[in-house]
């Protein structure tokens, strides 16, 4: 009996140390997972910026600043026509109003829509900066990559004439870019400001929290 009783102590014991391994494993695995996600949004924030950055240093953009014709702009200034680039809106802006929001088959005015809800006084607020800007922010509840540049010629030279944003919301288009190869990965984002006001900046992405896990699957927030 006793013989028995040290093997099934040792049995549990080593069960329980398999079990802790395989804990450690997994939260390692999110963790992982949770890093590569912050990778990539980091890397789609860099790819919004060159795409406001190629516009916004463009001649014709330029001579059509700080409030493009309807016209020109339906044709020149509507991302969503061509596949693979990222930004959804293009809104144009100068000093301390914003003149218009541009998407294919939307040209509007300074008002937002169902689809780009984005209050003005948010957006004015990455306004004014001496260098380009991008980060990730909450505008009206909605999650979206957003980067600014000043507009100005090909050349550089010249004052700049208004400033150009570029949003991408995080609609399944964008998140589709994201590469979230383990479908037990949950992405939930939270604002870490409380107050109600707008977080605007770089992502940061916390040590994932574990809410459940079983011996068929790991989900991780």
């Amino acid at each position: 009996l006793i013989a028995l009783g040290s093997s099934l102590i040792c049995a549990n014991t080593a069960v329980l140390v398999a079990q802790r391994n395989i804990a450690v494993i997994e939260d390692r695995q999110a963790n992982d997972a949770a890093m590569g996600m912050q990778r990539d949004i980091e890397q789609l924030i860099e790819e919004l910026s060159f795409e406001v950055n190629d516009h916004g240093n463009w001649d014709e953009l330029y001579d059509h600043m700080p409030s493009p014709a309807h016209e020109w702009s339906r044709v020149n200034l509507t991302p969503g026509k061509v596949r693979g680039t990222l930004t959804q809106f293009f809104i144009t802006a100068d000093r301390d109003s914003i003149t218009g929001r541009f998407h294919d088959g939307d040209v509007r005015g300074p008002n937002a829509s169902v689809v780009d809800s984005a209050p003005a006084a948010t957006l004015l607020r990455l306004l004014g900066q001496s260098k380009p800007v991008s980060g990730f922010g909450v505008f009206d509840g909605h999650p979206a990559l957003y980067a600014v540049t000043q507009v100005r010629r090909s050349d550089r030279k010249g004052d700049p004439r208004g400033e150009l944003i570029a949003l991408a919301y995080l609609n399944s288009d964008t998140l589709s870019r994201l590469r979230l190869k383990n479908s037990d990965w949950t992405l939930q984002i939270e604002p870490l400001k409380k107050s109600g006001l707008v977080a605007v900046g770089m992502p940061y992405i916390r040590h994932p929290t574990i809410i459940e896990r079983n011996f068929q699957r790991l989900t991780a927030t």
